[in-house]
């Protein structure tokens, strides 16, 4: 399905979903992320974080073009339904799979069981526990000789699930390896007035940024700083 089939029909959602939808995430950074799923031919993927289903429209509507499926956790049942609805409305239904419970708890289980997968979009709980679980666990099971693309959402600011807790990605070394990541919401400051904001974190690493989202070159490795509370 292309991806202006799938906004069209998210378009038409009852009772305000795409509008509610659209004001906590917005449709470009979406669009972004399913040409980069199209353009790398990305097949099957894991999304963290449903939430209203938004996201996993798009990411569904790219990988349904080679018959592909993304695998989707989320932890609240309310949220969970709603997504569903809004996928089943979309007509994707047959490439997503909803996973209802913990992402620590769920991730090792379905990692164990899907086929091989080519994306990961992390988008749950903005913790460093749970960001950086969730990035081991993925970057551990990925086949580091193909190319793999991994997006984490809200991550070079300090979130308000993780506030206090030092968590997001620092960028330190670079070894070789074809993965990819990209560090979406980057061009504006949220929540860190007193560090200079995310702009100063892009120029720092010389990423490119394009549509909200930064680039990293292939060969980047990401580690997280902080502390489990």
């Amino acid at each position: 399905m292309n991806k202006y089939e799938a906004l069209t029909k998210l378009k038409t959602l009852p009772d305000g979903i795409y509008e509610a939808a659209k004001e906590r995430s917005g449709d470009d950074g979406f669009d972004f992320i399913y040409d980069q799923f199209e353009e790398k031919k990305i097949t099957n993927a894991i999304e963290i974080g449903t939430f209203l289903g938004h996201g996993t429209a798009y990411i569904a509507a790219a990988c349904s073009n080679r018959n592909g499926k993304v695998y989707t956790i989320e932890i609240d049942k309310t949220l969970a339904h709603t997504a569903q609805a809004l996928i089943e409305h979309v007509g994707l239904s047959e490439n997503v799979d909803f996973i209802l419970g913990d992402s620590l708890a769920e991730l090792p289980k379905l990692l164990k069981r899907i086929p091989a997968f080519q994306a990961a979009y992390i988008d749950g709980h903005h913790s460093y526990k749970y960001v950086s679980q969730e990035f081991k666990l993925i970057y551990e099971a990925i086949d580091k000789t193909r190319p793999f693309l991994i997006i984490l959402d809200d991550a070079c600011y300090e979130h308000n699930d993780s506030r206090g807790d030092g968590t997001g990605p620092k960028i330190i070394e670079t070894p070789n390896g074809p993965c990819q990541f990209v560090i979406s919401d980057v061009y504006y400051q949220r929540n860190n007035p007193s560090d200079g904001g995310v702009p100063r974190l892009v120029n720092e690493h010389n990423m490119t940024v394009t549509k909200g989202c930064a680039f990293v070159d292939e060969t980047t490795k990401i580690t997280f700083e902080g502390n489990e509370k």
